[in-house]
């Protein structure tokens, strides 16, 4: 959408009105629901981002701190969410790192993870991408579809490809053995 000059002026003015009179409640409202500041800081910068794209959308000046709100909540529960799978993957780590491995397991745990990391490393680029996306960082597929600005479909289908790409990469035994490392390690 083309805006003149003027029309830019007034929206940044808008903005910046909008900005400075919700501001405080908004930092408020993050820091109170996220413990940690420098996260609060992202989420209540992302929540301006989302509102400078959308500027030209809202109507009603009144209802803004709402809407970021809206905004601030729905980022927080993403936080937590990753928040609760990294805390999760992090246990699983810890409890597998406490159990006593042989010195075969431990070649064995080292020959599989490199060739995994082949396997992967050979899947086409945006294929490894969404791949590692999905099950190295633990996103969803609407997060990943929102981040490279693809559909979801999309997302499925590379994944259902990389997927049986590496169950034909692995013969039965290594697979088995595979999912077990990556279970306990990656989560």
């Amino acid at each position: 959408m083309a805006f003149s000059i003027n029309n830019k002026k007034a929206l940044t003015a808008r903005y910046e009105k909008m900005y400075f009179s919700t501001k405080d409640r908004l930092i408020g409202f993050v820091q109170h629901n996220v413990r940690n500041p420098a996260v609060a800081d992202d989420i209540v910068q992302e929540c301006y981002i989302r509102l400078w794209e959308k500027m030209d959308k809202v109507q009603d000046d009144d209802t803004i701190l709402h809407l970021l709100r809206k905004y601030a909540h729905n980022l927080i529960i993403d936080y937590v969410r990753k928040s609760a799978r990294e805390a999760l993957r992090e246990n699983r780590y810890q409890q597998q790192q406490a159990a006593v491995c042989t010195a075969d397991e431990q070649l064995l745990l080292k020959e599989v993870l490199q060739d995994y990391d082949k396997a992967v490393q050979a899947l086409p680029p945006r294929r490894r991408i969404i791949y590692r996306l999905v099950k190295e960082e633990g996103l969803s597929h609407r997060e990943i579809a929102d981040q490279l600005q693809i559909s979801t479909n999309t997302i499925e289908k590379q994944m259902n490809e990389a997927l049986y790409t590496l169950r034909n990469h692995f013969t039965p035994e290594r697979l088995s053995a595979l999912i077990l490392v990556i279970s306990t390690l990656r989560g």
